[in-house]
């Protein structure tokens, strides 16, 4: 009975430590940080009363201090994720990262390149540059874009990639989290704008995705996204009611034919000494042997 009583404790404790290690497990997993990390960045945009009211979500006063909150967020998502080289995040200032910005400048214009004639037969080329006294502006199209950035592409990229993640699952699943990040739109719009909302910005985080991930540059993600911030979504709309429509759909058929076809060579990991393929693959593999 002394000894059945013995063997009920082990079993006890050996179940306890089973659970210890799952929940160890998750703490540690990549997702479950990448999970967290998003919930954290959603949250700090709620932590004033005032950024809460529907209304008031583009005055100067809720925009200040939500940029406030998520630079806290960026501060801490290093400590977080445990990335925090420069290499890693991509935060490298060289002449490789010049040439990955420019790149992501340039391609971001081809696939803009329909936008762009547009405006410019129309006489509208004006209203593509956004008014740098405007509030709104300057998060949509300068803080914004850095700390989406920052925490979803420097971040998570990195960090799903420890996990031992392909280069192009974490492409492809890293957006996923981008995306519950813009969830909270619910609040002020209706639910097929936010269902749209998810979808371009899914897309959106596939391309930003590969940039970071091909070129090893935060920069060349962080441009890209300045860029399709102060555009927005082609005026798909005013096309179709546009005298000079079937000119300007070849126009954009044309750009984004240019663009799909060069997307690749122009971020070929070699051109751009991207980390990620390079020296993190044998930090990885040396890590693993260890």
């Amino acid at each position: 009975q002394e000894s059945r009583g013995l063997g009920d404790v082990y079993k006890r404790q050996l179940l306890l430590n089973k659970m210890s290690f799952s929940l160890q497990a998750i703490w540690t997993s990549a997702l479950f940080r990448s999970f967290v990390l998003s919930g954290v960045f959603v949250g700090s945009l709620y932590v004033w009363k005032i950024s809460r009211i529907k209304y008031m979500k583009d005055s100067s006063q809720v925009i200040v201090r939500r940029l406030f909150s998520v630079m806290v967020v960026c501060i801490w998502a290093p400590f977080w994720t445990g990335i925090n080289s420069s290499k890693e995040l991509g935060l490298e200032i060289s002449y490789q990262s010049v040439i990955s910005g420019l790149t992501a400048i340039l391609l971001t214009s081809i696939l803009y390149f329909g936008p762009i004639i547009q405006a410019y037969v129309n006489e509208e080329l004006d209203d593509l540059i956004p008014s740098i006294s405007d509030a709104v502006m300057w998060r949509s199209v300068v803080f914004g874009p850095f700390a989406e950035e920052f925490v979803f592409r420097a971040n998570l990229c990195p960090l799903l990639l420890k996990e031992g993640y392909s280069h192009s699952v974490v492409i492809l699943i890293s957006p996923l989290f981008f995306a519950t990040a813009h969830v909270h739109h619910i609040l002020t719009n209706s639910l097929a704008e936010v269902l749209f909302q998810q979808l371009y910005t899914t897309v959106f985080g596939w391309y930003s995705s590969l940039l970071f991930v091909r070129t090893g540059s935060f920069w060349a993600a962080y441009f890209a996204h300045v860029i399709c911030n102060a555009f927005g979504f082609p005026p798909i709309d005013d096309l179709m009611e546009d005298p000079k429509r079937k000119f300007l759909s070849f126009m954009y058929l044309l750009g984004l034919i240019a663009f799909l076809v060069l997307l690749f060579p122009l971020t070929d990991p070699q051109l751009h000494g991207s980390y990620f393929y390079n020296d993190f693959e044998k930090m990885i593999k040396d890590t693993v042997v260890k």
